[in-house]
């Protein structure tokens, strides 16, 4: 075989038929989208050449799939149990202010030496603004009175400025929040109001932190006193102030959400309490990116080139575990082809998408702890130890990852999706979207946006949503699900012949199809190279028949409306009219020019039931206008 002039060989197989992989790349970069066959068998050869067809859906990277605040029971388990406003019970400080799933900018300053020794003077003008203000501005008053209550407490508890060399340190606990999320912090002046100021403190003993919900941050003297930094004490209480709350419950409630102790351990949130990591290394976990994300969305400057993601093993050394989608920006794609079971995806961000069946839990089936002697005795058994000299520890972390998970995080948005050579679910987002099934008998809906849908191999469901949705039909068993007013969408079949479902408007005839058959909308029908049959049905229909000698049939009653053939070829093509309706034609059309009737000045195709009688023509298609004259010649009779 020849393609764009690469060969390709192979052999006959039994059957008389044969396989050959081809280059995508050289299909594209072939002018004449030409394939050359030739079979030599001893001293005989036999070729041949085939059209093909190139088809390219025009997918964009403007992002449209933005979320807003949900209810907790529609939050994945791991985000609901971090989230400090699962009952907007408590107070939470400028959260309110910042809107669920938008970009959020927030000031942040340190308590220093400056601020402590003008902490009397501070308190003062603070009650001399709330008294201005009257009741003017309640929420503001609300906030001033808070700040005074906080900064006469803090005066009895022994209060430090914080060190230059720890404000940079925290300075960067700050940017590794902002290159993982669309998170902005802005330093305020000194003396000036900030959303966060850092104070360090006397705080009750083994309390390393605190900090208010969308409030400011405390900090237990006897660890950050000076140039002593503790990371995940910054980081935790940092977080707490953008809205997470503990994985455990800390208050009495039954119903607050809470974490798995399988799961309720630092290598997946730092706001955990159980210090127990495999990660090894400062900064955010995968759950609590999660939550970031949701809350405030992706640094769009961050994974924003066209990027491929696929189901992976967890990696325990990564702050999001290979397994936790995150994308700022670009055209992207999902790949599932090298799954080895059926593969239930959904580009909606904030899907949990699984190849084979979804686990309990998203990261860890078990988390276990060792003993010396157990760890002695282990076997390996899949099972990973946390790293660390074990060996001089009382206790060792045994952790069983999940397979054949990932997660589409919020503020994510994908684009391409190609599915496995399994029975596939797969769903599209508000994007324009093109998902590809594989081989299996898959079930694909596109959702919203102009999307493109190829089952691929297999019988397929194929359902667009709104849009204007285009699938490649290629399998008798393929079925396309539209419903009424979901936008203009347009069938590519390669089938012998194809009959349009119910609300899809347009057919395309590709490869080695024949017929194109309407329904009852307006429809635009297309061939190809071959000869075809085109039969538009009901409503008024647009049929362009392409290079062959095609026929243009009519088969509907004759109700008024009139169908277009855009390209008609005297002398090689033909127009079919059905016995049925066009009832007063003899079988041989002896009597044709007595009732069929074209009008070379403006195209009209008429046909006069009573020939020469008192009833009037009625237009049923429109042609080229200046064909000159058109006989029985340039018809036939259809069954």
């Amino acid at each position: 075989m020849d393609v764009n002039g690469k060969q390709y060989r192979t052999r006959v197989e039994h059957g008389k038929t044969f396989k050959v992989s081809v280059n995508k790349a050289d299909l594209l970069a072939d002018s004449d989208h030409t394939v050359s066959a030739k079979v030599v068998s001893g001293s005989a050869s036999a070729q041949d050449h085939h059209h093909y067809t190139v088809m390219r859906p025009q997918i964009g990277g403007d992002f449209v799939s933005g979320n807003g605040k949900l209810p907790v029971s529609k939050l994945p388990y791991f985000i609901a149990n971090l989230d400090s406003e699962w009952d907007n019970q408590r107070y939470l400080g400028f959260l309110p202010q910042k809107p669920t799933g938008k970009a959020a900018t927030l000031t942040y300053r340190f308590f220093t030496q400056h601020d402590l020794d003008n902490l009397s003077e501070h308190i003062a003008q603070l009650k001399q603004q709330a008294a201005k203000l009257g009741y003017a501005d309640r929420h503001k008053i609300s906030v001033i009175r808070s700040e005074i209550k906080y900064l006469e407490t803090l005066h009895r508890h022994n209060p430090e400025g914080m060190s230059e060399a720890n404000q940079r340190k925290m300075e960067d606990v700050l940017r590794h929040i902002e290159e993982n999320s669309a998170v902005k912090f802005v330093r305020a002046k000194d003396g000036e109001y900030a959303d966060i100021t850092y104070y360090i403190h006397d705080l009750a003993p083994n309390v390393l932190g605190q900090a208010y919900f969308g409030g400011h941050v405390q900090l237990a003297r006897n660890i950050f006193t000076g140039n002593k930094f503790d990371y995940v004490t910054a980081i935790h209480e940092t977080l707490h102030s953008l809205g997470l709350k503990h994985p455990h419950r800390d208050a009495q409630r039954g119903d607050e959400p809470v974490m798995s102790k399988t799961e309720d351990h630092e290598s997946l949130t730092v706001m955990s309490y159980n210090r127990a990591d495999f990660v090894k290394h400062d900064g955010l976990r995968i759950y609590d990116m999660a939550y970031l994300h949701y809350r405030y969305g992706v640094n769009p400057d961050k994974r924003a080139g066209n990027d491929t993601y696929t189901f992976k093993a967890f990696n325990r050394h990564s702050f999001d575990g290979d397994v936790y989608i995150w994308d700022g920006g670009g055209v992207d794609t999902f790949d599932a082809s090298a799954e080895t079971q059926g593969v239930t995806v959904n580009l909606t961000p904030g899907s949990w998408i699984h190849s084979g069946a979804k686990t309990t839990n998203f990261a860890l089936s078990e988390h276990t702890l060792l003993t010396r002697a157990d760890v002695l005795a282990e076997s390996g058994g899949g099972r990973n130890l946390s790293d660390g000299n074990w060996l001089a520890m009382r206790t060792v972390a045994a952790n069983t990852f999940v397979k054949g998970q990932a997660f589409i995080g919020f503020g994510t948005q994908i684009e391409n999706l190609i599915g496995s050579d399994y029975n596939d679910s797969l769903t599209g987002n508000d994007a324009d979207n093109a998902i590809y099934g594989g081989k299996g008998d898959d079930v694909i809906d596109g959702g919203k946006g102009n999307d493109w849908l190829d089952g691929g191999a297999g019988a397929d469901t194929l359902k667009g949503g709104t849009g204007n949705d285009s699938y490649i039909v290629d399998n008798t068993g393929d079925r396309v699900v539209e419903n009424r007013n979901e936008g203009t969408d347009t069938v590519y079949s390669s089938l012998k012949s194809y009959t349009l479902g119910q609300f899809v408007e347009n057919l395309h005839l590709i490869g080695s199809a024949k017929d194109g058959i309407g329904n009852s909308e307006n429809n635009r029908i297309v061939g190809n190279d071959r000869d075809n049959y085109l039969l538009g049905g009901g409503g008024s229909d647009t049929l362009t028949g392409g290079k062959g000698k095609d026929t243009f049939a009519f088969g509907s009653l004759l109700d008024g409306s009139i169908d277009t053939i855009t390209d008609f070829e005297k002398g090689s093509d033909k127009i079919g009219l059905s016995k049925a309706v066009f009832t007063a034609l003899h079988d041989n059309m002896s009597n044709f020019g007595d009732y069929v009737r074209y009008d070379n000045h403006t195209g009209k195709l008429s046909y006069d039931a009573d020939g020469h009688g008192s009833g009037s023509a009625v237009t049923f298609a429109h042609l080229q206008a200046g064909l000159g004259t058109l006989d029985q010649s340039h018809f036939t009779l259809l069954g």
